[in-house]
């Protein structure tokens, strides 16, 4: 008989009651950052949005300063205000961006496991794990899941030496121990803060066998955070350029991730859901289309044999000012109703235009194979931690 696997995608929502910044903190800290490292006014005073939409705007300014040929150059030029930034301030600016959240998750990475008040994020992990192989997808950057875990893979394995000059070593990626393990599996899709690149060209004896953008994983984010910076980067076929490594962000991923251990997680991210008939989503806002393309697609691959718990948060605001109207509530944002509208049907707008909504934690599909969650990944465990597993482990694996 296969052992039953369940899969789950962690988004940020399921780490902020732990500890975990939010975006708005990383994106305070990052304008922060850049103002007491003396980047360019022009660039911290004129760079809208969160983080991750900054990022982007600072790789594709990048684009237009350095030399690889981007086509968009003959027709397009930056704002004037942009126009006269050097490649070097913009690289720098993302160097410390990468830098800043790389610090902020290590000191709540750290920390979060001392305080007892995160008991239920262990137990919780403990307990599922004792009635079902997990294969995780996480699009956080600590380790909090895998200090949950007893026993897991991630397809880091062989120790070698990286840089001969000061004896570092890190962890080898196999894509083939990850595929063939029967272990629980822990993947972060997006980076990871104990992630790194390689050492000096001539002490790696894989140098010719994986690419040069492959990562490598180290025993602490100390050790990891020394490989981060001082190599090239990658450009698109556009000739865009591209910044990858142990952070995975902008609004890029998909070209960010063609490199191990990112191109192997993505596989397995597909095979899990095409294989596993249920899923667990927590806390995951649905910003990434391409994660999206995939999820909205269970019912396709399981019909109503599946089972799918998602565990989000009605805002306060939202949830005592309700307004059945969509476009007065403006919650879920248009991408989290699109998804949940492929696995729960058109009954979605009939829940949602409903007047008692607020006062429910969770919403079951007609057809019995959804559960929505609605008061957040710690309020959902411990009231309904059981509910979850159950539903979570009814199907048969076959």
């Amino acid at each position: 008989m296969n052992p039953r696997r369940i899969t789950c995608l962690l988004g940020a929502g399921a780490v902020i009651e732990i500890g975990g910044p939010t975006t708005q903190q990383i994106t305070d800290d990052v304008r922060d950052a850049w103002t007491s490292n003396n980047v360019p006014n022009c660039i911290t005073n004129n760079l809208t949005g969160n983080f991750e939409q900054q990022f982007h705007l600072l790789e594709t300014l990048s684009s237009f300063s350095q030399g690889t040929y981007n086509p968009a150059t003959e027709i397009l030029q930056p704002k004037c205000v942009f126009r006269n930034v050097e490649w070097r301030e913009l690289k720098l600016a993302c160097n410390i961006l990468l830098g800043t959240i790389g610090r902020r998750i290590n000191e709540y990475n750290c920390s979060w496991g001392t305080a007892s008040q995160n008991d239920w994020f262990r137990k919780f992990w403990r307990k599922l794990a004792s009635n079902a192989k997990l294969d995780i997808i996480t699009l956080n950057y600590d380790t909090c899941i895998e200090q949950c875990l007893s026993a897991f893979d991630d397809g880091f394995s062989e120790r070698i030496c990286v840089e001969d000059l000061n004896s570092r070593y890190g962890y080898r990626f196999h894509p083939e121990k990850l595929q063939n393990s029967k272990k629980n599996k822990v993947m972060h899709l997006h980076g990871c803060i104990n992630y790194g690149m390689g050492g000096l060209l001539g002490c790696n004896k894989y140098e010719f066998n994986d690419s040069f953008y492959d990562l490598y994983k180290y025993n602490s984010y100390e050790e990891a955070s020394r490989h981060w910076f001082g190599h090239s980067n990658p450009s698109t076929q556009a000739g865009e350029e591209l910044y990858t490594g142990a952070i995975i962000t902008g609004l890029r991923k998909t070209e960010k991730i063609l490199d191990n251990p990112y191109m192997s997680y993505h596989y397995e991210f597909q095979y899990a859901l095409r294989h596993n008939k249920s899923l667990l989503i927590i806390g995951y806002s649905n910003s990434d289309e391409y994660i999206n393309a995939e999820l909205m697609r269970m019912k396709q691959y399981h019909g109503n044999k599946c089972r799918i718990v998602v565990i989000s948060y009605m805002p306060d605001n939202v949830r005592t000012n309700w307004n059945s109207d969509p476009h007065r509530r403006k919650w879920p944002e248009e991408n989290t109703y699109y998804m949940l509208s492929h696995l729960m049907g058109r009954e979605v707008a009939r829940l949602l235009a409903s007047n008692n909504i607020p006062e429910k934690d969770v919403i079951d599909s007609e057809d019995g194979c959804v559960k929505w969650y609605l008061c957040g990944f710690q309020t959902a465990i411990k009231r309904y931690k059981k509910d979850i597993i159950k539903f979570l482990t009814s199907i048969s694996v076959f």
